[in-house]
């Protein structure tokens, strides 16, 4: 194995991706925060496919990073089936965490229960941040919104 391998983490293991703030305010790609990884261009460039977001996807988050500025939102690994974003409410020293599964037009519905909870959440916690499993969540990106308190 050579060094370079054994400090880049591999494709598959990178389940989450921390959008920071900038990303809500259009001040940082999706390319841009890809790049910061210290991984080769190549592997960023896989990864980049795994976590692009669609449009929806974008203006979701967008709008809960710049309207609810104290959630840290994780975009997920879209080949990992670990949900589309985990959102942890950095605010409450619970700092509880919401796994969300967007679907355009669904009514919201908690409660997520299977693989997509448990990957998502341990995603997170394997960046090292300590948060509070507290729902999964699916429905319209409106909805969620609502939930969160973004809306």
């Amino acid at each position: 194995m050579s060094e370079a391998s054994k400090t880049e983490p591999q494709s598959e293991g990178l389940l989450v991706l921390r959008l920071p703030s900038a990303y809500g305010r259009g001040g940082l790609s999706l390319e841009r925060l890809m790049s910061r990884l210290p991984i080769s261009w190549s592997k960023g460039w896989a990864l980049r496919e795994a976590f692009l977001l669609t449009p929806a996807e974008r203006a979701f988050a967008r709008q809960l990073l710049t309207r609810r500025t104290q959630i840290w939102l994780f975009r997920c690994n879209q080949r990992a089936a670990c949900g589309d974003f985990v959102a942890v409410d950095m605010s409450s020293a619970a700092r509880p965490a919401y796994v969300i599964e967007l679907k355009a037009e669904a009514p919201l519905k908690l409660g997520m229960r299977g693989v997509q909870l448990s990957r998502g959440l341990e995603a997170v916690a394997a960046t090292g941040l300590e948060a509070t499993p507290r729902e999964g969540l699916t429905g319209s990106p409106e909805a969620v919104l609502a939930f969160l308190g973004a809306d």
